[in-house]
C-alpha cells in the first residue's frame, strides 16, 4: 500500500470537495493489498470513460467537482490519522467510507468485487 500518497487528514481539507471515498487499510493486511490496486484501477478505468473521479495526489492540483478518492495507510502510527479512524469507527480492514460535505457518510467494510466497486464509485459520483 506504500506507493501511494498518503496524505494526513490533518492536512487535508476535506471540506473543499462535494463526495470524497476514504479507504482505510493497512500495510501487512493481505485483504487491503489486494483491494486497493484494485480499487486504484477501476478509479482510472471509470476516469478514462470520462468520469468525474480523482486519485488523490499531493503532487497535482485537483479540479473541482470531482469525487476524490483517497487512500490512508494506518501502519505509520500518525496521530492525526488514527483520530480519524476513531472519529469514522474504523474497525476492520479495509474500511471504504465515502463522505458527503451535507455530513452524509456511506461505509463498506471488507473488500468489494469489480462490480460493487463501480457500483460505489458511479453511486458516489451521483451525489455531485
Amino acid at each position: 500500500m506504500s506507493d501511494h500518497p498518503d496524505p494526513s487528514p490533518a492536512k487535508l481539507d476535506l471540506s473543499q470537495y462535494k463526495v470524497i471515498v476514504v479507504v482505510v487499510g493497512q500495510e501487512g493486511c493481505p485483504a487491503c493489498e489486494a483491494y486497493v490496486p484494485q480499487l486504484q484501477a477501476r478509479v482510472e478505468q471509470l476516469r478514462a470513460q470520462a468520469q468525474p473521479l480523482w486519485l488523490y495526489d499531493p503532487a497535482q492540483p485537483t479540479p473541482p467537482n470531482v469525487v476524490v478518492v483517497l487512500v490512508y495507510d494506518l501502519a505509520g502510527g500518525d496521530p492525526e490519522l488514527q483520530k480519524f479512524a476513531d472519529r469514522y469507527k474504523i474497525g476492520g480492514l479495509p474500511t471504504t467510507l465515502v463522505l458527503r460535505s451535507d455530513g452524509g457518510i456511506f461505509r463498506l467494510e471488507g473488500v468489494l468485487a469489480t462490480g460493487h466497486i463501480d457500483q460505489m464509485l458511479l453511486t458516489a459520483v451521483q451525489q455531485l
